[in-house]
């Protein structure tokens, strides 16, 4: 059974609509605390470097200086991932752990100068362990990654106390010696993996807490372009649901993820308040700190029309006519609701099993993956010439980039019915920008002319009609089509 790859979060959490993968994301937050600190260290460094260790000015002057600079980069690394929003989730393990190293490398070069510019050693920890570990207790890192960089501060003490001896003329301390000035960093390592660990538990403890209306994923249903479908389990009702994982369009400006968020909310509101039998049950919605914008939904037990056409072939015109009507009932209530679908085509149509009821169609995503894109217009084409949606499902307005209503969807659901009734799509082409515009510049073939049933002329009209180039001559509402649709004479209704 596949299992979440570090994409995807394991666990989504309803009670905060949020989810952390990676610790440091989570300390976002505090990180502001340990910017701040750095930057008041520039300064005090600065100072230090100016006055000297207790009025003893520092032997190796130009080394303090440098200790100061690489100092004030390390501070400008943790400011930049601590008070902007410009380094990425995926970078900023890496920005910060290499900020807080940097910072480490400044103050050895500045601080362990002291002894040697007042002519004692200083008891307890070094300035080198107390920055690393107060930096680690802060940002609460794992146990891994708080004994690697407490080892790497020892060491850092270690070469800077051998090099600045060697400067000096000294040579290696005595064991005596090495253990008063270094014992206390040594055990600073162990104390550190036990508050590391110890905080850990505490993590783990707080988020079982909250799991209350937490989701686990279990297994991949499903994955494309957008991102991934999983099935999942209710912590506490043991209802299986399906959740769906969009990936936004990378390189988003912090102004544009607020946007996309904002816009993923209001409309995974909207659709959440729809009531149809016939429209997927929205339980949940979110973001990710690594941006990605998931919801939950029922589970389905059945198949797509995409699957159903590429398993049965053609279908009957009494089938269409049924999973046509059941997905107007859908579409007018989320029109009424000032929702536009955009996205009707045969993988966002679920034939399943509801109750004792077969073939009853539930439509998918009302515009939730669009909703979860930078900009608007994501129909269009994008600035290498690719299409972002399914060009064999567009109305001409959306290839046009003009303003849409509900017609749109009407257009769509005659597609819909067209690769249903004949076994493939309306406009067929090897390159996506020919069969986006044959929406707008090409006459459709009556599904009669080449359907392998016979069609009623009356829904050999209706489905010509919704595919009219022009909304006006489309049917007004999805209410309108049903009606029209209920009247076409089957010889079994």
């Amino acid at each position: 059974m596949p299992t979440p790859p570090s994409a995807a979060p394991r666990r989504l959490l309803a009670h905060d609509r949020h989810f952390t993968a990676d610790p440091l994301l989570a300390a976002r937050p505090r990180l502001k605390i340990v910017a701040a600190v750095a930057l008041f260290g520039v300064a005090a460094l600065a100072l230090v470097n100016v006055t000297g260790f207790k009025g003893a000015p520092f032997p190796f002057p130009a080394v303090a200086a440098a200790g100061c600079a690489v100092f004030a980069i390390g501070a400008a690394l943790l400011a930049l991932a601590g008070f902007t929003a410009r380094v990425p989730d995926h970078a900023l393990r890496a920005v910060v752990l290499s900020g807080v190293a940097t910072c480490g490398v400044g103050v050895a070069l500045v601080i362990e100068q002291a002894p040697w510019a007042v002519g004692v050693a200083i008891p307890g920890w070094s300035p080198i362990t107390i920055w690393f570990f107060s930096v680690l207790l802060v940002l609460m890192t794992p146990v891994r990654v708080t004994v690697g960089a407490m080892v790497f501060s020892l060491a850092l003490e270690i070469a800077a106390q051998l090099a600045f001896r060697a400067a000096d003329g000294g040579g290696l301390p005595t064991f005596t010696d090495a253990a008063f000035d270094l014992g206390p960093s040594v055990l600073a390592i162990p104390i550190s993996a036990l508050v590391a660990w110890f905080m850990g538990r505490l993590q783990e403890t707080i988020v079982k807490a909250q799991e209350m209306g937490s989701y686990e994923l279990t297994t991949l249903l499903g994955r494309g372009g957008m991102g991934e479908v999983w099935r999942a389990d209710h912590r506490m009702l043991r209802r299986p649901a399906a959740v769906k994982v969009i990936r936004p369009k990378t390189l988003m400006e912090p102004a544009e993820r607020e946007l996309a968020a904002r816009r993923f909310t209001h409309e995974a509101q909207a659709t959440a308040a729809l009531k149809s039998p016939h429209t997927v049950a929205i339980y949940d919605f979110g973001t990710t700190d690594e941006g990605q914008f998931y919801y939950v939904m029922e589970l389905l037990d059945g198949l797509d029309l995409d699957a159903l056409v590429e398993r049965e072939g053609a279908q009957p015109p009494e089938r269409v006519v049924s999973i046509l009507r059941q997905a107007c009932h859908s579409l007018h209530e989320a029109h009424l609701a000032g929702l536009v679908h955009r996205d009707v085509k045969p993988p966002n149509l679920f034939l399943c099993r509801y109750g004792q009821d077969v073939d009853w169609i539930k439509v998918l995503d009302f515009g939730l993956a669009k909703a979860a894109q930078p900009k608007p217009g994501d129909e269009r084409l994008t600035s290498d010439g690719s299409v972002s949606g399914t060009p064999a499902y567009m109305a001409p307005e959306q290839v046009m980039g003009w303003d849409i209503d509900g017609r749109a969807d009407v257009y769509l659901l005659g597609c819909v019915a067209w690769f249903l009734l004949v076994g493939r799509d309306l406009f067929t082409g090897g390159v996506a920008t020919q069969v986006m515009f044959a929406h707008v510049q090409s006459e459709p073939e009556p599904p009669s002319a080449l359907a392998p049933h016979p069609i009623p002329k009356e829904l050999d009209a209706i489905v010509l009609a919704c595919l009219a180039k022009r909304p006006e001559g489309r049917p007004r509402s999805a209410v309108e089509l049903a009606e029209r649709l209920a009247a076409v004479p089957l010889a079994t209704p």
